[in-house]
Parts: structure tokens; C-alpha cells; sequence
């Protein structure tokens, strides 16, 4: 393929990725936001958020008895989510440049 429709291509990709990652995010942090007795700020999740949605490498963060995970360890989760969209948009990118 040529340059451009590779360019195309993974713009939307990375695009997607990027939409449903944020949605989630801006959607955790404006409704299931909650403050515990000592200031600290969680997040409310369920278990299967946090193995689908989320990740099996973020349940480590997730406190089953309380169904919440701590607001910093929310944040990190999208910030290397949009680090891993980014880096499937490079691998596809490579991909599709290189299939000569």
C-alpha cells in the first residue's frame, strides 16, 4: 500500500482505540468517583471491568472487598493504555507499509 492509505489506516485505528479508552475513562471519573474516610479518591469497578475492559495485569490494583480501585492507578491504567493504542498503530502501521 501506499503511504497515505497506510497513514489513513492507522489514524483510525489509533482513533478507535483511542475513543473507546477515554470514554471509559471520562465516564469512570465523573459517575463512580468517590472519596473514602481519609481523603484518599477511588474509582467504582467491578471485577469484570477490571479483566476486560481494563486489563488482567491492572487486577492487582483492585480491592475486591471494596469494589474500588485508587483514582492514581486509574490514571496510570490510561495513561499506558494510549501508549499501547499507540504502539498497535506503529505495529500496524509497519505491517502494512512493509507487505511488499
Amino acid at each position: 500500500m501506499d503511504l497515505t492509505t497506510t497513514w489513513i489506516i492507522c489514524s483510525v485505528v489509533f482513533g478507535v482505540l483511542f475513543i473507546i479508552a477515554t470514554c471509559f475513562f471520562v465516564y469512570k471519573i465523573f459517575y463512580h468517583r468517590n472519596n473514602d474516610c481519609v481523603g484518599v479518591t477511588n474509582i467504582n469497578v467491578s471485577l469484570n471491568e477490571v479483566k476486560y475492559c481494563m486489563g488482567w495485569i491492572w487486577k492487582f490494583a483492585f480491592n475486591e472487598r471494596t469494589g474500588q480501585m485508587k483514582l492514581s492507578i486509574f490514571i496510570l491504567w490510561y495513561i499506558v493504555s494510549i501508549c499501547i493504542d499507540l504502539a498497535v498503530a506503529a505495529i500496524i502501521f509497519l505491517v502494512i507499509y512493509n507487505e511488499n
